[in-house]
């Protein structure tokens, strides 16, 4: 059963029918992207414990530090919008029309990074890198011709790692080659050059993520040579850390690294394929799955292996290669973190939210919170898990819920909701598309 600490009156929701949980970093801009479909209609939504409400269109991109909400706005194909509220009350703080931006890359150390096309040309893809300062949106540095490598800063010194932008109708595939293996290590407060480094011919390069309490998700950059040595760049520095020798790597098209172990694949008609696990402890082969008997591609999912075939996700130990669990039919599972998965079933074939949530031991499968009438939007931390229900046939119901008692704190609520909701938690902040305009809610500490 689940309790419900209402801040009004309110009648009980209907069933949910919830969709998978909404990733963090790349995600957010999947969502908000979808959310331009879904534009028109002016009408306004009555809202309980709204903190503040934009009202426009055009929505592509945000951002924000924790004190400001920067939001990337499409006029038409040439125009472009960065709007600037205060997060405490939706105040608008500065606005800026602009030639057209492709993308919001990161808020960091005072300034706002985005991405756009060479001014004064016809090309349309994004080849520039550009600095706002957050506190009235003058420009601060430029640099041309680099890509983010790491949507990102890296780390607390405020780095960001690119790659030289390489033309997709680039005629020399040598030149493509040898510029496309090259690093720049970015000072976000004044756009300097940190450092560069060039990947050695025949090594692999790759992006290790890790979560840190304190100052969020933190990268490291690594290379893999044919021989099987694995080194570690500081994305601060460009210096080499501690290595590791693998043994018996052979010819691969990737790997994946989570803690001490690695995975290898090559690339198969439907994804990575022919996963082998190695223990960078040693070195050693844990086991390996070949391409010939292996049908789904296999990947990180938290500190376990995944994989799904459409009709449901299976749980892998990564140590030993042994299924831990298989979901429900038509169930797919996604970590909430190094403990917990949440499951959710298909979307019914009217593209509403899909049913049956839950969220179970990663390790064992073991069911231990029904969410009920209730739709996983994102997880705080545990047990706190950010959900939004139905209130009617269109409104809907924001709220918090513990999830070792099911307790659920309502505390927003939206009298126009669209069947495939775009909303994502930013920060303290829920963000959810409504109407034509963008609400956010303050979420109970």
């Amino acid at each position: 059963m689940i309790e419900l600490d209402l801040l009004v009156p309110w009648e009980p929701p209907e069933r949910p029918r919830p969709r998978r949980p909404v990733r963090r970093g790349l995600a957010v801009l999947v969502v908000l992207a979808a959310a331009l479909a879904l534009l028109g209609g002016s009408q306004h939504a009555t809202l309980l414990g709204t903190t503040f409400r934009i009202d426009g269109s055009g929505y592509q991109d945000m951002r924000n530090d924790g004190h400001t909400l920067f939001v990337l706005r499409e006029v038409d194909l040439n125009r472009s919008v960065i709007d600037a509220y205060r997060l405490s009350d939706g105040r608008l703080l500065w606005s800026q029309r602009r030639g057209h931006v492709s993308m919001l890359i990161d808020v960091s150390h005072g300034v706002l990074l985005m991405h756009v096309p060479e001014p004064a040309t016809q090309s349309t893809d994004p080849s520039v890198i550009v600095a706002l300062d957050v506190r009235d949106g003058h420009e601060v540095w430029r640099r041309s011709d680099y890509a983010p490598a790491i949507y990102e800063a890296t780390t607390g010194a405020g780095v960001l790692v690119v790659d030289p932008y390489l033309p997709d109708n680039i005629e020399d595939q040598t030149q493509q080659e040898r510029r496309s293996r090259k690093l720049v290590g970015l000072d976000i407060r004044t756009g300097a050059t940190m450092w560069s480094r060039v990947t050695p011919a025949g090594s692999i390069r790759g992006y290790v993520s890790r979560r840190d309490d304190t100052d969020g998700t933190t990268y490291t950059i690594s290379e893999l040579d044919p021989d099987g040595t694995l080194r570690i760049l500081d994305p601060d520095t460009g210096d080499i850390a501690p290595t590791a020798k693998l043994h018996g790597v052979g010819p691969v098209a990737g790997y994946d690294i989570s803690g001490d172990l690695m995975t290898t694949f090559r690339v198969g008609q439907n994804g990575p394929q022919g996963v082998t696990v190695f223990d960078l402890r040693t070195g050693d082969k844990l086991w390996a799955e070949p391409p010939s008997r292996q049908t789904v591609p296999m990947s990180w999912c938290g500190p376990v292996l995944c994989s799904d075939d459409g009709s449901g996700t299976t749980v892998v130990d990564p140590r030993t290669g042994r299924t831990l669990w298989r979901t429900a039919p038509k169930f797919h599972a996604w970590p909430l973190d190094d403990t917990h998965m949440s499951t959710v079933g298909d979307s019914s074939a009217t593209g509403d939210w899909s049913t049956g949530g839950a969220v179970q031991d990663l390790r064992t499968g073991a069911v231990l919170r029904q969410l009920g009438g209730w739709f996983l939007v994102d997880s705080a931390a545990w047990p706190k898990l950010v959900v939004l229900g139905r209130d009617g046939p269109e409104s809907g119901l924001i709220g918090l819920m513990d999830a070792t008692t099911g307790h659920t704190t309502v505390f927003g609520r939206m009298a126009k909701l669209y069947a495939e909701p775009n909303c994502v938690v930013e920060g303290e902040f829920f963000l959810c598309r409504t109407g034509a305009g963008l609400v956010a809610f303050r979420i109970p500490t």
